[in-house]
């Protein structure tokens, strides 16, 4: 038996390694958080919290930490990007809110990693350290050691994997290779609210369905900010996340768009793109002592907007789980990828499936469109209940 009484090894310290670190924490627990970069940063867009993020963040006491920077959009709201009709529109207000007993609020990355960050600096039973790229790990009768490329050994009694989606810890533990290529690019652009036309700066987190893409866009930096992701088909295959893109190179993808949704990509300064990836479901993700967690367990495409809250339910359910299992490290690790897996595994189909139908064309566009036009809010609440009641 291996109980973790000692520290807890944390590799990777963005969203998922640090709300790792801090659920530890809150029940007691040890960590230290190892991060490959310089500093605790994040880059990236905006992010998307459901109930079930924001449910587990008011839980750990984040959510009032983000107070000036989160929004309450009042509305999804659903156009048709050709016709620039709009399709859909749920509420996501006081209603929303007593259905699944939790908000619905969207939040730039940075901002949610920052309150993080912050979160974890003030428990004692957090340390965090900067500049370890790891290696791998080994496990003995005495614990687990974490070996940094500079030849550096971080010794504890477990280890939790939250290295992202080219995860180096996973391809020792399961030898299964790069991740899947969706065939789809994502632009990204943050505008000043005076920037962006006005015929759009809805509250809202708005969603262009197009022919072989779609466009998000909703405000960030408790509204002085808006954030927009352009979604196409793409042969393109890039590793990085912040890759420089051209704003011709996003219209030409959007060409056949209406004027007003052209007109929010020509808005756009300073896109940045990368390849969306994901994995297939797989049978296990831990070994003894060592189990992954978020995008190194079980990436998904973003089209439900999940994959932040995924990892945000991860953590919670570690540290439950290792409350449940006394301490006992490999014991707690079997609990949490037994809840785990069929939920993320039903995430993994789903939002391949979402994704199929933004990107419709031709007859099956106009189905899409007639069928989103006739259903009701409370519809749209059901259909979505499995994710945001849960886990």
């Amino acid at each position: 038996m291996t109980r973790a009484t000692g520290t807890i090894l944390v590799a990777g310290g963005g969203i998922g390694g640090l709300m790792a670190a801090l659920a530890l924490a809150k029940s007691g627990l040890k960590s230290l958080v190892l991060e490959r970069a310089e500093a605790f940063t994040e880059i990236g867009a905006g992010v998307q919290l459901g109930p079930n993020a924001t449910r587990l963040l008011a839980k750990w006491q984040v959510l009032d930490r983000l107070a000036g920077d989160l929004v309450a959009p009042d509305e999804v709201r659903v156009m048709d990007a050709p016709s620039g009709r709009t399709i859909g529109r749920i509420p996501l207000g006081l209603q929303f809110k007593e259905r699944f007993g939790a908000p619905y609020q969207v939040v730039h990355r940075a901002d949610l990693h920052r309150a993080l960050f912050t979160a974890c600096t003030q428990q004692p039973e957090i340390t965090l350290k900067t500049g370890v790229s790891v290696s791998g790990y080994t496990q003995s009768a005495d614990g687990v050691a974490l070996h940094g490329v500079d030849g550096r050994v971080f010794k504890a009694d477990a280890l939790i994997a939250a290295d992202g989606l080219r995860s180096v810890l996973r391809e020792q533990m399961l030898g299964d290779g790069t991740p899947d290529f969706a065939g789809h690019t994502a632009y990204r652009a943050l505008l000043p609210r005076d920037a962006m036309p006005a015929d759009c700066a809805w509250n809202a987190a708005a969603l262009w369905a197009s022919p072989g893409g779609h466009l998000v866009h909703y405000p960030i930096s408790g509204g002085e900010r808006f954030n927009i992701v352009a979604i196409t088909a793409s042969r393109w295959r890039g590793e990085g996340w912040n890759e420089k893109a051209t704003g011709n190179e996003v219209l030409e993808q959007f060409r056949n768009a209406c004027p007003q949704l052209r007109s929010i990509l020509e808005a756009g300064r300073d896109y940045r793109k990368w390849s969306l990836a994901d994995r297939p479901p797989v049978h296990n993700w831990s070994e003894g002592r060592v189990t992954l967690l978020g995008d190194a367990a079980h990436p998904v495409l973003p089209y439900l907007a999940q994959g932040a809250a995924m990892a945000i339910e991860d953590a919670d359910c570690i540290a439950e789980s290792l409350e449940q299992a006394g301490g006992d490290a490999e014991r707690a690790f079997a609990l949490y990828e037994a809840a785990r897996r069929p939920r993320t595994a039903q995430l993994y189909k789903a939002s391949r499936f979402q994704g199929g139908i933004y990107h419709a064309g031709g007859i099956k566009r106009l189905i899409r469109n007639q069928i989103m036009q006739r259903q009701s809010a409370d519809q749209w609440y059901k259909r979505v209940d499995w994710i945001y009641s849960g886990p």
